[in-house]
């Protein structure tokens, strides 16, 4: 995660052409780190429910913790991302805010 907040955030202020763009650029990208690093610390705790509940055999399935990594959806959100190009289509609306206001 702090790889890929790193990478987003360098490839938003090399775009910058002022000093004027930096805060609004930081806003976004925290705005659209947030969405994603809640999203992984969310995974993260539902992993933890997983390996550290007490013995859950009995239960019935729904009341189970479920295993997220085993969730190939999930695998593909977190292993198929592509910072690169979320942070172009970041870059590309803050240009369109930018020309219209």
């Amino acid at each position: 995660m702090a790889l890929e907040s790193a990478s987003f955030l360098c490839y938003l202020l090399s775009k910058a052409t002022s000093p004027a763009q930096i805060a609004p650029l930081l806003q976004i990208w925290n705005k659209q780190r947030e969405l994603r690093v809640r999203k992984v610390v969310e995974g993260s705790k539902a992993m933890g429910r997983f390996w550290h509940s007490p013995n859950t055999a009995g239960l019935p399935e729904a009341s189970r913790p479920k295993n997220v990594l085993a969730d190939p959806k999930f695998q593909m959100w977190l292993l198929g991302y592509d910072v690169g190009e979320d942070a172009q289509k970041a870059w590309e609306v803050f240009q369109k805010s930018s020309l219209s206001s």
